[in-house]
């Protein structure tokens, strides 16, 4: 199927009703999607989970040599890149789910640091941010896509947190 196709496949005022509701300008908008059945049977679960289920937080150890300022510019692009890192979802009913897909949006969204020497051994500093992340998803009003630096006593660690919708 061409994007042509599917952009087609929504009508214009229900593309600016989705739009109207993630609540930007329509010229921050790339395009509006049908949600396939797969992407709206995620998007139930987790409602029905009260949104706690399907959303993760994945951590990796940072070595010493790496430098965090170019780290921070490839996720940008990595981001830029994926259009599903960059979308979200809307529906105007509960059979009307879309997937919204953003031109760009704010780095500081995108990309957080985070510092803590609180005595307590690694690992349960990174679990401890992991379940904050997800106990406290971002709104999908926009693209529910970041990434955490978390220095801990002499370790650094990324953690992506992710909807699952956007890595199935």
């Amino acid at each position: 199927m061409n994007d042509e196709v599917v952009a087609s496949a929504v009508p214009p005022a229900l593309r600016t009703a989705l739009i109207q509701r993630v609540n930007v300008p329509s010229d921050l908008i790339d395009d509006v999607y049908p949600a396939s059945p797969g992407i709206r049977w995620v998007v139930g679960m987790w409602q029905l989970s009260g949104r706690a289920r399907f959303q993760h937080s994945f951590a990796f150890k940072l070595r010493d040599d790496v430098d965090e300022n170019k780290l921070r510019s490839a996720w940008k692009k990595v981001a830029s890149a994926s259009a599903i890192l960059r979308s979200t979802f809307a529906s105007t009913d509960s059979s009307n789910l879309h997937v919204v897909t953003f031109k760009g949006f704010p780095l500081d969204r995108l990309w957080s640091e985070k510092s803590l020497n609180d005595g307590e051994a690694d690992t349960a500093a990174v679990r401890k941010t992991m379940e904050e992340l997800v106990s406290s998803p971002l709104s999908t009003t926009s693209p529910p896509a970041r990434a955490v630096v978390l220095r801990h006593n002499d370790s650094t660690y990324l953690i992506f947190h992710l909807h699952h919708f956007q890595y199935d």
